[in-house]
């Protein structure tokens, strides 16, 4: 999620919400199949499931404090 938002330019929630995609070698995890073509012509194996991991997170910036959630999970980031 870091990633999405320093180097694709995301908001917070965006990149929460944004494409669950888990590697691990050559074995790759993701919630669609919107690369799985390509990805299995370079030599991986790809599952197509859920990955619902309920992350929250804050960011913090020189005028305030913006939380998120996951949307695919129960629950909200609240603060005062």
């Amino acid at each position: 999620r870091i990633i999405a938002m320093i180097d694709w330019d995301l908001e917070i929630d965006d990149a929460l919400a944004a494409e669950h995609v888990l590697g691990r070698g050559t074995q790759i995890d993701m919630e669609t199949d919107a690369h799985k073509d390509t990805l299995e012509e370079i030599g991986h194996t790809v599952n197509v499931r859920a990955l619902n991991s309920g992350l929250t997170a804050i960011q913090i910036t020189p005028q305030n404090i913006i939380g998120a959630a996951d949307p695919r999970r129960e629950g909200v980031a609240m603060g005062e």
